[in-house]
């Protein structure tokens, strides 16, 4: 997955990595390790709702984009 840099206008790819430093950032008092993201990242654990808030903060998009269709409201 690749990510445009608002400051640079950048194309980067977006790692597990680079998220759990974007949210340090942006949330520090939020308790997420890289270890956690890698698994999220890669379909291995779901995350936890304050997680899902905070990236959907951070990347600009409802809490719903990172919910799969069965547990959304039809």
């Amino acid at each position: 997955m690749n990510v445009r840099m608002l400051d640079t206008d950048r194309v980067r790819k977006l790692t597990p990595l680079r998220i759990q430093r974007m949210l340090k950032e942006q949330a520090p008092d939020l308790p997420v390790s890289q270890t956690q993201i890698y698994r999220y990242f890669h379909g291995e654990a779901p995350p936890r709702l304050d997680v899902v808030y905070e990236l959907a903060r951070l990347f600009g998009v409802p809490p719903s984009y990172f919910m799969p269709d069965e547990f959304l409201p039809e």
